[in-house]
């Protein structure tokens, strides 16, 4: 005699059928996914980025004065906004998270002063002060960044 599932049964046949192919789905995806990135492809990864920005950053002509500061801020802001974004954008291994995340802070940071700089001028601030107040501002920031960009062997992206 064969038994005729009841509505109940055949519910529960469902879920637990669902509940076997997420499982699975989930196994598969798994197994597809990427392993933690080397600090070694860090390390190119974040010197090709840095690389690039620097370049873009020796084309950037020194104003004579400070009073002249405004585009010299515009530009390097123009560079280092996308240089902080990519950079951003990658993932650093588990043992070298933390030291990663302290140079991207201080990179931030710096990129920070300048827009801040940069509006000092906007609003039309005495210059020289401006610039005073930028360079306190950024020498512990780069000293923080350039540690930790030195720790973790990624000299390209030490001030410049």
């Amino acid at each position: 005699m064969t038994r005729t599932p009841t509505a109940t049964g055949r519910r529960v046949l469902r879920r637990s059928t669902l509940a076997i192919a997420i499982v699975a789905a989930l196994a598969v995806a798994g197994c597809g996914s990427s392993p933690p990135p080397s600090l070694i492809q860090l390390r190119a990864q974040a010197t090709r980025i840095c690389s690039t920005a620097s370049r873009q950053l020796g084309t950037i002509a020194t104003p004579p004065s400070e009073a002249q500061g405004d585009a010299f801020l515009k530009h390097g802001i123009a560079v280092l906004g996308p240089e902080l974004g990519q950079l951003h954008s990658l993932e650093a291994p588990t043992t070298a998270a933390d030291v990663y995340r302290a140079a991207l802070s201080g990179l931030s940071g710096e990129l920070s002063g300048l827009k801040d700089a940069a509006q000092a001028l906007a609003r039309q601030e005495d210059p020289v002060i401006a610039f005073r107040a930028l360079q306190q501002r950024l020498s512990p920031l780069e000293r923080q960044a350039d540690d930790a960009w030195q720790a973790l062997q990624i000299p390209t992206c030490m001030s410049r």
